[in-house]
């Protein structure tokens, strides 16, 4: 069972979710455009939930999701041809909205002896304005400026390396971020390379409870989130969304990692669309690199820049590995 660090406070930041609220938004489909049931097939996994079989396939938007999850007026802007003939677009073809799912996470109490582990998250569009990124963590969520940048890529599946080296890694990596002051960024999967470093984030703050903690942010995709709706309209019940462990059906689905501190959960407007993060990632990590503190001698000689570096460290080579390093340093 993973590691899991104990909750270090309510986490209440009532004036930055009026602030949210009123800044932040996602994309919602606004066209939408029946998906081809033969390509549909053979380029996608099969889905498990919300729509299943055969029959469901042509009631499919190509953002993914069904015609029945859309608003009228989307549905009519098919019906009209509005851009026919072109494929669906997240730039195009959707509208921005405020978010609705916003506040703290509570992970499911997996050690009696202690408090559920706490997050701050946030649901928002990859077209945030970068001043608005800097906002959320600087003003809303009073996060300590970056000295350096941790950028973790890799794929959500398990790591080939034998479990001693993976400590060994982890161990490392998490001892670096904490003696530079720096940021450790992932795509906050409980898989792959989001739970390597989060099992080693927990390692090494097990025994330093007290501690302030370095930031772990997680940028993964709303539309592969798994129960993502506990996440909605939480902060307007006035409640904590209490994040479950399991009970989706659909196995194409991930779950979140409980040791990071700050999600920023990537909304483009698709469903079952993976590796949809790279661009708000992409974003944060740059606005962020530009809000640092001011620089040490060593640290400007070292660097030769008034902005935080990124440093960017890669597991695993498949095409989702690939492609986000293309968006780092492209």
């Amino acid at each position: 069972m993973t590691k899991v660090l104990p909750s270090s406070g309510p986490g209440d930041w009532s004036a930055g979710k009026n602030w949210v609220s009123k800044n932040i938004k996602i994309n919602v489909c606004s066209c939408f455009r029946a998906e081809n049931p033969r390509k549909s097939l053979l380029k996608k996994p099969r889905f498990l939930s919300r729509g299943e079989g055969d029959e469901d396939e042509g009631k499919r938007c190509q953002c993914g999701y069904l015609q029945e999850e859309h608003d009228p007026a989307a549905i009519n802007n098919g019906k009209r041809g509005v851009n026919q003939g072109e494929l669906w677009n997240s730039y195009s073809d959707t509208d921005k909205q405020p978010t609705d799912a916003y506040g703290n996470i509570i992970f499911p109490n997996l050690s009696p002896a202690t408090k559920p582990p706490i997050a701050k998250y946030v649901r928002m569009s990859p077209e945030t304005p970068y001043k608005d990124i800097v906002s959320l963590f600087k003003d809303c969520w009073e996060v300590p400026p970056p000295v350096m940048i941790l950028s973790l890529i890799g794929n959500d599946h398990e790591i080939p390396l034998p479990e001693k080296s993976q400590y060994t890694i982890r161990r490392a990596i998490v001892r670096i971020a904490v003696k530079t002051k720096s940021w450790l960024v992932t795509q906050g999967w409980d898989k792959g390379v989001g739970r390597m470093i989060g099992q080693g984030y927990a390692e090494f703050y097990s025994d330093r409870i007290n501690d302030p903690k370095v930031p772990l942010v997680g940028v993964p995709t709303w539309g592969c989130l798994s129960n993502a709706a506990s996440l909605v309209n939480a902060t307007e019940e006035n409640v904590d969304a209490v994040f479950p462990i399991g009970g989706d059906t659909n196995i194409n689905l991930k779950q979140l990692e409980a040791n990071h501190g700050f999600f920023l959960l990537s909304d483009n407007g698709t469903f079952m669309k993976p590796d949809q993060d790279f661009e708000l990632r992409l974003k944060m990590i740059d606005a962020i690199s530009k809000f640092s503190p001011k620089r040490e001698k060593w640290q400007k000689e070292a660097f030769k820049t008034r902005n935080a570096p990124v440093v960017n460290i890669v597991f695993g080579g498949n095409f989702s590995a690939f492609r986000a390093v293309v968006y780092a340093v492209g």
